[in-house]
Parts: structure tokens; C-alpha cells; sequence
């Protein structure tokens, strides 16, 4: 009867360690975008949303695995003010991103319900700008590198974004493509299930 009670305990211990892997984040972040031919712009606020889960490769304690983010949502808004001799005027960049994450991670579980992870990951991006006028958007190469900890079903992190995107005019295109790199942080709340 011992045998039978410990067994079922272990049992789910590891699916509830194993239920962990997946992941819910919501983000507060800030942006930099830079243009060849614009000033450097600085966000004025932003928020993402995230859901993934870490598929484990090796190791029990100090896991190594496969982060796969399915959903990576973010908006950023951007605040630029445009001094003349006359006025001043007060105008926004909207941008918004659908993407997915891939990458390695580095787990560590010292104790039950609680994950150290840290964690690198190649961020392919469809991305939208609009600039009050036009509607740019186009294929944005990004990467993230960011780490967490967690205590059961909750945790804090933050993450470094950059990258670069060349966008197109959408309506038309004979106005010439925005070469813009991007970088930023995100630091958010995960849930894990």
C-alpha cells in the first residue's frame, strides 16, 4: 500500500511539473526604433501578450529544452513631437507585431514549484507601422534573449528584443522602403500551467 501511495505521488508530481512547461506572459515594454533618414525614436508605451511552452530535452533538475512561444502579440506606441518656427506639432507611430519564438532554454527547479529559465530565441514577425498617414508593413527578422523565475503557477521576467525591418508602403509602392532597426525591453508576469 506504501508502494502504491508513493508511486501515485511521484506520478503526479511529475505531471504537474511537466504541466509547468507551458506558459502565458503578459508585457509591459519599451522600444527604440532607428531610421537612416528620422530621428531616433523612443516608445511611449507598449504591451505584448505571449503563450508557448518549453519542451524539455535533458535533464531533470537543470533541464535543457526548446522553447516554442506560439503567439507572440505586441503594440508600441510611439510619441513625436515636430518643432517649427510656427508650432509645434504632436503626431503617432502605431506599430504592432504578429509573430512566433524558437529558441533553447536553460532551466533550473531547485525546489518544487519554483523554475529559474533563461533562454535565447529566433522571433520571425509580420509587422505593421502606421505613421498617421501610410500603412507600412512587411517580414521582420527579430530576436529575444530574456529570463524568468517562478514560484508555482506564478513568476516574474524581462527580455532584450532587437532586430530590423525594411517596411513597404502597403497602398502602394512607389514610395521607398523604411529601413528601421528595432530594440527594446519587455518585462512581464507568467503564468504557468
Amino acid at each position: 500500500m506504501k508502494k502504491l501511495f508513493l508511486l501515485l505521488v511521484s506520478l503526479a508530481c511529475m505531471i504537474t511539473a511537466e504541466a509547468q512547461n507551458r506558459y502565458i506572459n503578459v508585457s509591459f515594454m519599451g522600444n527604440d526604433m532607428t531610421q537612416a533618414d528620422f530621428q531616433d525614436l523612443k516608445s511611449n508605451y507598449g504591451a505584448s501578450f505571449t503563450t508557448g511552452r518549453t519542451y524539455r530535452l535533458l535533464g531533470n533538475h537543470l533541464r535543457l529544452g526548446l522553447d516554442v512561444s506560439w503567439l507572440d502579440l505586441n503594440y508600441t506606441n510611439y510619441k513625436i513631437k515636430h518643432i517649427t518656427n510656427e508650432s509645434t506639432d504632436t503626431y503617432f507611430y502605431h506599430q504592432g507585431e504578429i509573430a512566433m519564438q524558437i529558441g533553447p532554454s536553460l532551466t533550473f527547479i531547485p525546489t518544487y514549484g519554483t523554475r529559474v529559465s533563461a533562454y535565447y530565441r529566433y522571433s520571425p514577425a509580420f509587422t505593421c507601422l502606421y505613421d498617421n498617414v501610410d500603412v507600412y508593413g512587411n517580414y521582420a527578422s527579430l530576436f529575444v534573449t530574456g529570463g524568468s523565475i517562478s514560484f508555482g503557477a506564478i513568476g516574474l521576467g524581462a527580455e532584450y528584443r532587437y532586430g530590423n525591418c525594411n517596411y513597404k508602403n502597403f497602398p502602394s509602392s512607389t514610395t521607398s522602403p523604411k529601413a528601421v532597426n528595432l530594440s527594446g525591453w519587455k518585462a512581464y508576469i507568467t503564468f504557468r500551467f
